[in-house]
């Protein structure tokens, strides 16, 4: 068994801390964006975290993750 395959799904609370984590790291470390890259056991997932969208973007269409942060325990 690989360490992914160990690995199961986020749990609320767990959830909930990587919403906070990615809000202090948005606050605190983020210049104008990050490009980030990792592996999975089928495929690469690549992340994108900027501070501004595109001209042809709509606001919207991005979850809002601060409810995360509120959801019940």
């Amino acid at each position: 068994m690989t360490q992914h395959e160990s690995l199961g799904p986020l749990t609320d609370a767990e959830t909930r801390q990587l919403a906070l984590l990615l809000k202090r790291y948005a606050m605190h470390d983020l210049d104008q964006f990050e490009t980030w890259r990792t592996s999975t056991p089928t495929d690469e997932v690549y992340i994108l975290i900027r501070r501004r969208v595109s001209d042809d973007e709509d606001p919207d269409y991005y979850n809002d993750i601060d409810h995360w942060r509120t959801a019940p325990q």
